[in-house]
Formats: C-alpha cells, sequence, structure tokens
C-alpha cells in the first residue's frame, strides 16, 4: 500500500487528467447530441414535406374525384334530358301540346325502376315527383312482368282506388300522392335483346285519348333505339350510384 504522501502526490498530479477527460467527453457527448438533433430535425422535416406532399396529393385526388362526380352526374342529367327530348318527338306527332297525355321512360335497376325521361306539355304534371318505384306495383310493374299492359279505369273514384289497390297493389298514400291524376294507361316492357331493362309507359287524365294498336305500333318501330336510351342511361345512372356509395363508404 503506498504511503499517504505518496497517494496525495498521485492523486493531485492525476486530478487535472481526469479533469480533461471529463470536459472532453462532455463535449465529445454534447457533440453527438447536437449531431443526433441536426439528424433528427432533418428527418422531421423530409417526413413534414412527405406529408404535406402526400396530403396535397390527397387533396388533389379528392377534388378529381368530385370533379369526376361532378361529370357522371351532369351526363346522367344530359341523358334524362335526351330521353326525355326523344319521348317529346313520340308525343308531338301524334298529340300536338295535348296537356293531358304523358309518356315516361325507366329503367330497372336490378331491384326497382329509375325514372329515366318524361315528358308532357303540361310544365307541373312534366316535374319529377319520385324518381325511385317499386317494381311489383303500378301499370309499370304489370307490364314489366306481362311485357304490355293497358287498363282504363273506373270512372268512381272509389272504384278507381280499390281497382288500382286491388289489381296495381298500390296504397291508399300512394295514389294520394299521384301528380297527374290518369285514367288511362298503357306500357310497354322494353329489351335490350337479352333481357328486360325497363318500361316506357303512356297515361291520359281524359279516355278515348290513348289508343292501343297506335301505341303498340310506335313502340314496335322505336324500340331499338328506346333500349339503346336505357342502356346509356343505365351506364350514366351506375357510374353515379356507384360514386354516391364511394362517398357513404368514407
Amino acid at each position: 500500500m503506498l504511503p499517504d504522501k505518496h497517494w496525495k502526490f498521485w492523486a493531485s498530479s492525476w486530478t487535472p487528467w481526469i479533469g480533461l477527460v471529463t470536459v472532453v467527453l462532455f463535449f465529445i457527448a454534447a457533440h453527438r447530441s447536437t449531431a443526433n438533433h441536426r439528424a433528427l430535425r432533418k428527418e422531421n422535416k423530409k417526413l413534414r414535406v412527405e406529408l404535406d406532399a402526400a396530403v396535397s396529393s390527397g387533396d388533389q385526388l379528392e377534388e378529381a374525384q368530385q370533379a369526376i362526380g361532378e361529370l357522371n352526374r351532369e351526363h346522367h342529367q344530359n341523358l334524362y334530358d335526351g330521353s326525355s327530348d326523344f319521348l317529346a318527338l313520340l308525343l308531338n306527332d301524334r298529340f300536338k301540346l295535348d296537356n293531358t297525355v304523358r309518356a315516361s321512360l325507366y329503367l330497372h335497376d336490378g331491384s326497382r325502376f329509375v325514372l329515366a325521361g318524361r315528358h308532357t306539355a303540361d310544365p307541373i304534371h312534366c316535374k319529377v315527383n319520385r324518381k325511385y318505384f317499386k317494381d311489383d306495383q303500378g301499370v309499370i310493374g304489370v307490364a314489366w312482368r306481362s311485357g304490355r299492359e293497358f287498363v282504363e279505369l273506373p270512372d268512381t273514384p272509389g272504384k278507381k282506388n280499390k281497382y288500382l289497390e286491388r289489381k296495381y297493389n298500390l296504397t291508399d298514400s300512394i295514389i294520394d300522392n299521384l301528380r297527374m291524376d290518369s285514367c288511362v294507361y298503357c306500357g310497354f316492357a322494353v329489351d335490350d335483346g337479352k333481357s328486360r331493362i325497363g318500361v316506357i309507359l303512356f297515361e291520359a287524365t281524359r279516355k278515348g285519348v290513348l289508343d292501343e294498336m297506335y301505341l303498340s305500333q310506335i313502340f314496335e318501330g322505336h324500340k331499338i333505339y328506346i333500349a339503346d336510351l336505357l342502356s346509356r342511361f343505365r351506364s350514366a345512372y351506375e357510374r353515379v350510384r356507384a360514386g354516391s356509395e364511394e362517398q357513404t363508404n368514407e
């Protein structure tokens, strides 16, 4: 064991070096900490840039999707208007500006009917009241299943409502909400050569106006074009519906 005087000398001679080593180690640790901090800041900055780019891309993607959705809706409306213009030509060829006659075109989307076009000279009856209709109700439901349907309803309101309820499965609330109080209907199922895709319906608020034979000839002469109208309308309708479902799921 060292004598006390030698131990004191040894301790006193190494103390400055220990202090120096401590300072050096401190600066090394500080330098490493600074370097690590700079690297972290650099990485954070890079991540922020990437995040901003991702957000911007997401915003651009959302804007693009909204623009596509708007174009699809506009195309869908244009096809509805085109179908309505065609129905106007069919009616005006025979009925001119008769307010009592209306023609409507319905697409079957697999579970229900969708209004695809409508025309009458009466602007009130030309407005859209409902867009969707059950396929087991109304004259369009019977025409869909049987291929065609022509009916003149009873004149008495009570008998008329009972007839509509019994034969066409219409409830009182639906009957009360019918905007056009028609008493004659004539409907034809439309097919694309493979399967039925919709129905065209003629109706009038007074009897003696619609002739089933004449309307049948009109339909047979234009059924290929009518089917083409419905096929194009279906494509636009399905795109709009798909876009709406995507937004709902987001």
